[in-house]
């Protein structure tokens, strides 16, 4: 099957037959929070392999690739017959390798995948073209007053919502991680300096100008950002402290801005 990678496609695909307990079982008690996380780091490997049961009781092997023009390509073999233990053994494998990748309050990539994401770019393993993009930093700006002011709870209900209007805001070949606290790191693959440098305006912009939770309506969001183009030879810790001291002029300069790093 080939379906073109877009996040209202997947979810789509997985809302229509829950309800009716038809097609894949989805281990979750909530499905938005499962297609959420799932479509946030759908495609960001240009090929995966898994196994998964249905709810009439069959197993299906499956494997994704993505290919150059961002279209899917979904091939299924059903493997019912196989010995189910075995599956089961791998299917909670898999169940165990996505909890491993996965930022526990936001549902986004945690910071061991996300820069194992910026790792494989790196190494020329894209399905989007040529190794060339950039990494972007980002931090929410005085956080620890949101904490102070406004309780912890709320704290960590506006990383959710950050991390949620982050994800409804970029394109499917992007991949998005909690690094740690209120900092975020986004990979822009195939993407110019200048490009990058508009896509974080316009979700500066989408970010600040309304509340982010409408229960705190005076609560407005804003953050830094450090933006860096990949250079040859580069690897992803040195990357990554570029952008960490870009982060730091941003923040030095008055916060709620974006500054470029030198190569």
């Amino acid at each position: 099957m080939l379906a073109k990678s877009t996040n209202r496609l997947f979810s789509y695909l997985r809302r229509s037959p829950c309800p009716a307990r038809r097609g894949t079982i989805l281990h979750t008690d909530n499905i938005d929070d499962w297609i959420r996380s799932a479509a946030s780091r759908r495609g960001k490997s240009p090929h995966r392999r898994f196994e998964t049961d249905l709810h009439d009781g069959r197993w299906l092997m499956a494997s994704e690739t993505v290919l150059p023009n961002g279209w899917n390509l979904f091939v299924g073999v059903e493997i019912t017959d196989l010995f189910q233990s075995e599956q089961s053994l791998r299917q909670d494998r898999d169940i165990a390798m996505k909890a491993s990748q996965t930022d526990d309050l936001t549902g986004v990539s945690n910071r061991r995948h996300i820069m194992a994401c910026l790792d494989d770019l790196l190494a020329g393993r894209s399905a989007y073209g040529p190794v060339h993009g950039c990494t972007c930093l980002i931090d929410l700006d005085h956080f620890k007053l949101i904490n102070d002011d406004y309780g912890h709870p709320t704290g960590d209900r506006i990383l959710m919502r950050f991390a949620e209007v982050v994800r409804q805001n970029i394109r499917p070949k992007d991949s998005f991680g909690r690094v740690g606290g209120e900092e975020f790191l986004l990979n822009l693959p195939v993407t110019t300096v200048d490009e990058a440098h508009w896509i974080l305006k316009r979700l500066l912009d989408t970010v600040s100008k309304a509340p982010l939770l409408d229960s705190e309506p005076d609560l407005i969001v804003r953050f830094s950002a450090g933006l860096c183009g990949f250079v040859g030879g580069e690897t992803s810790g040195q990357i990554y402290r570029r952008c960490d001291t870009a982060l730091y002029n941003a923040k030095a300069e008055g916060r709620n801005r974006i500054q470029i790093a030198r190569n």
